[in-house]
């Protein structure tokens, strides 16, 4: 559950930047509209840095968190199969 939350609300955030960038006449289509975001909007720009970052599961982040929950969790003893199933 730690990791679908941690996941569903990067992914929102980064929608949520990806919308307050577009204008009334042209939407974030592709990288290019993305240029020079830090001299524009540099809040902005940090805040989804940091989000790609935690997608992408950069340590220090919460997506690395989520991940390293899950891994940590799939090789917790008792869970290994065994020959007598």
């Amino acid at each position: 559950m730690f990791y679908l939350l941690v996941y569903g609300l990067t992914t929102l955030g980064v929608l949520a930047a990806l919308m307050a960038l577009g204008t009334r006449v042209a939407d974030v289509d592709d990288l290019g509209d993305l240029r020079g975001l830090g001299r524009t909007h540099p809040w902005l720009a940090g805040g989804l840095t940091l989000m790609l970052f935690s997608l992408a599961g950069v340590p220090i982040t919460a997506g690395f968190a989520a991940k390293f929950a899950v891994v940590s969790e799939a090789f917790a003893p008792g869970l290994a199969p065994t020959r007598d199933s």
